[in-house]
Parts: C-alpha cells; sequence; structure tokens
C-alpha cells in the first residue's frame, strides 16, 4: 500500500504511467522508481532493484515531489533552433 507521503492524485497519475509505459527508458525507470518508493520501498531498495544510484533515486523523489511527472523526463543537451532555416551568409 503507498505510504500517505504521497497525495492519492500523485498516486493515480504514477499507476497510470506504469499500467501505460513510456517508450523513453530514462523516464519509464524515473516513474518506476517513484512508484517503488510509493510502495514502500526504501531508496537503498529502489536503487539496488534499478541498478542506480541511491543519489539519483532521491533526486527523482524530489523532483517529482516538486513539479511532478513532467519533471521526470530526460533533459536533452544541444542546439535549439528556431521553426525557420537558418540564413547563412557565404
Amino acid at each position: 500500500m503507498p505510504k500517505k507521503e504521497f497525495t492519492p492524485r500523485q498516486i493515480k497519475e504514477i499507476q497510470d504511467y506504469i499500467q501505460h509505459p513510456s517508450q523513453e527508458k530514462d523516464f519509464q525507470q524515473r516513474v518506476t522508481a517513484v512508484w517503488l518508493k510509493m510502495s514502500g520501498k526504501s531508496a537503498d531498495e529502489i536503487a539496488a532493484e534499478l541498478k542506480v544510484s541511491k543519489p539519483s533515486v532521491y533526486n527523482w523523489i524530489r523532483k517529482y515531489k516538486k513539479d511532478g511527472v513532467e519533471a521526470l523526463a530526460p533533459v536533452r543537451y544541444g542546439w535549439v533552433f528556431p521553426d525557420e532555416d537558418p540564413v547563412i551568409d557565404l
């Protein structure tokens, strides 16, 4: 049974993501970590089960509590271009 540190809305939200997994492996791993925490597992147990570091588990839980499931999406670094083609002067 999920612990009381999460709201019923948060529990439902994570359950939906668990039942309908994302194609994004990193995102799904983070959602799974939150679900395992909701299910009463410790950060040590979650880290061992998912083969990640304990600080990663703590970070994911903290991010989820602060900003919701969107905060679990992996951040992609790189150039972001506007919708228009860039103009290149030769």
